[in-house]
Parts: C-alpha cells; sequence; structure tokens
C-alpha cells in the first residue's frame, strides 16, 4: 500500500470515531446519549467498523481498488459499507430485505451503492441464499461479511476484526468521564452488543448490562430464558407475526449462525421486550391480543420524544424509553445510563 493510499485510509479511520455524548437528567436519573449518528461516511456506528474491516482486507491484498464488494444489511451497515467503499474506489453492492423503510434504501443508494432486493417474507434469512447465487454469478466479487466469519469474510465463527473495531466506542465513553450504572444494548447480530456488555462489565462488575428487541421476535430472550416467553405469552409463536418496524434489530428466526449474539447472552444482565403501534397492530392481527394483555413488563416505544432527542432514529428512542422502564420499575434514583443513538431520524420513512 502506497503512503497516499495510507494517509487516506488514516483521514477516514480519524473520522469516524469521538461521536459527541448529549447528557440529560430525567426523572433523577442521568441519560448519556453517544451520537454515533453523527459520525460521517453512512451516519451511523458502522462507519466504525466497515472503516477497519475495508482497511485490513486491503491490507491482506484480499480485496484490492476497483473490486466488487458484496455485502448484506437489514439496518443501517449498509450506508456506512457504500459510503466507505466508494470513498476507496471499490464498486459495491448492498442486499436488503424488500419490504423495508425507502428512506434507508435510497440512503445506500445516495452513499454510491446499488440495492439488491431480497425476498420480503424472508427477511434478513434471505440473505444466505442471495449470497451464494451471487457470488455464483460473480466469482470475483469480495463478500465483506460483518456478521461473522474469518477476516477472508467466510466461515461461520466470530468476526473478531468487527468487534475489536468497535471497541472506539467503548473506549471514547470512559474518556469522556461516563461510567454508567446501565449500558442499554439494541439487540441485532450482537457485534456491537458483545463489545459494549463484555468490556463495561470488565471494567465495572456491577454495570448492568441491558438488552432490547421487538416483542414479537424476541429470538434472544427466547434463547437466554429457554420457556418463559411462551409461559408469558401463552404459547405465542413469533414466527407467525409480520415483522417489526426496528431494522437492524433481531428476526423472529434465523436460519444462520450469529456467533457475536451468542456470545452476548452471557453478559447481558436482561433483555428487555418493546413494543409500539405498528408492532402492537401485527401482533393483534395474528394472535387476537396486545402484548398488554400478557404482560405489563413489555415496554411501550414512542413514550419519551423529548424536543432534544427529535433527531434520534427509531432504535435510539427506544433505547431511551426501555431505560426509563427499568428506572421506575426498579425506583432507581441517581443512576447513569448509557444509551447508544446508532441511527438518525431521516433515515425512516416516518
Amino acid at each position: 500500500m502506497t503512503n497516499q493510499r495510507r494517509n487516506k485510509y488514516t483521514v477516514i479511520l480519524d473520522a469516524v470515531k469521538n461521536s459527541p455524548i448529549k447528557t440529560i437528567e430525567f426523572e433523577g436519573n442521568i441519560y448519556h446519549f453517544k451520537l454515533d449518528y453523527l459520525l460521517p461516511y453512512g451516519e451511523c456506528h458502522y462507519s466504525r467498523v466497515f472503516a477497519k474491516l475495508i482497511y485490513l482486507k486491503e491490507c491482506l491484498g484480499i480485496i484490492q481498488p476497483g473490486d466488487l464488494l458484496l455485502e448484506t444489511t437489514s439496518g443501517s451497515g449498509g450506508r456506512a459499507a457504500a459510503a466507505i467503499a466508494t470513498a476507496l474506489g471499490y464498486r459495491i453492492k448492498i442486499a436488503v430485505p424488500a419490504g423495508g423503510e425507502k428512506a434507508r434504501e435510497q440512503a445506500i443508494i445516495d452513499a454510491g451503492s446499488e440495492i439488491c432486493l431480497t425476498p420480503k417474507e424472508d427477511y434478513v434469512n434471505g440473505f444466505p441464499e442471495f449470497v451464494k447465487s451471487f457470488m455464483a454469478k460473480n466469482p470475483n466479487a469480495k463478500y465483506l461479511n460483518h456478521v461473522m466469519g474469518s477476516i477472508t469474510g467466510r466461515g461461520s465463527c466470530l468476526n473478531q476484526t468487527v468487534i475489536t473495531a468497535f471497541e472506539s466506542f467503548v473506549y471514547e465513553t470512559i474518556e469522556a468521564g461516563v461510567m454508567p450504572d446501565f449500558v442499554i444494548c439494541p439487540l441485532g447480530n450482537g457485534t456491537t452488543t458483545l463489545p459494549m456488555a463484555k468490556m463495561f462489565k470488565a471494567m465495572n462488575r456491577d454495570v448492568k448490562a441491558i438488552g432490547f428487541e421487538a416483542v414479537s421476535s424476541a429470538f434472544a430472550y427466547r434463547k437466554k430464558f429457554p420457556g418463559k416467553y411462551e409461559r408469558i405469552f401463552d404459547s405465542v409463536n413469533p414466527e407467525l407475526i409480520e415483522r417489526h418496524n426496528l431494522p437492524g434489530t433481531t428476526p423472529a428466526k434465523a436460519i444462520f449462525a450469529a456467533p457475536a449474539l451468542e456470545q452476548s447472552l452471557g453478559y447481558l444482565n436482561y433483555i428487555k421486550l418493546v413494543t409500539n403501534d405498528y408492532i402492537d397492530a401485527n401482533f393483534l392481527e395474528a394472535i387476537g391480543n396486545l402484548p398488554s394483555a400478557y404482560s405489563n413488563k413489555v415496554t411501550q416505544l414512542d413514550t419519551h420524544n423529548l424536543p432534544g432527542l427529535k433527531d434520534f432514529g427509531r432504535t435510539g428512542l427506544a433505547g431511551f424509553d426501555v431505560a426509563v422502564d427499568i428506572a421506575r420499575e426498579n425506583d432507581l434514583q441517581g443512576k447513569h445510563f448509557l444509551v447508544p443513538v446508532f441511527d438518525a431520524s431521516w433515515h425512516y420513512d416516518n
């Protein structure tokens, strides 16, 4: 790699760190929001990941400028992959499940990628077959694969490169003088949850790591607490419910490995199930009841939209709702909550 090329990477790697932290007091507790949606190259947390992943792949000669790259995304990662790859002279295509937010699809296109829609009904489970077919038709393409595998993009092991890349989020928080009592983690493939939960708990064993996901998914919840969901919700099968509108978070079923999420489960103290009007409507149509008919512990989203949080994306606002619910349920005062804000409001259709 030439010095000029290395310098270009230095500029990008320096740009995708040190996101600001916004702090507010609410009902006697302190909430720290780390605003990764303000990072360049995709306006999301995955800017950190793809900058380092693409850099290391190029250092090792696995990819080189001009190559065609492929990535899959159900959330915001596609924007970061597209923006960084394009800035570095790569061609890239991003696979996204059909039926999602058009604003997110357009943002990926605007970042320099072509969109490939996978079947709506399969959600993220359409990715393995798509990748197999795409690579067969484009044998010279390179699959980035941030979810799992080795640096080559192959295999189903933990992608340690991605985990390490996101550790900067934790270090920056600590260096800013924030040591939370509670870390709120939106649950998806686990590549951000694992470094957050593991590292904060290693620094202070009393830190509580709380994950959250849609009540119509409960994928991680059912793994961590076998049989509990079925007992609470009268043997409801989440796979019968239309998919939720929290892109980037867990599906009701996954046909592929999620090693980072599996490891995360051991570090999570609890998992909060959440709902909103959209999820409620799908739950009611499929099951005949609302989630609230079974449990008063399900967090209702979009209930604390304070003026200063208007730019937060859906999962950032959901994280705040979850944190407030935890504080109220446990009558907490004077506690510090860390809520990651990985996405912006303008990346959603409404």
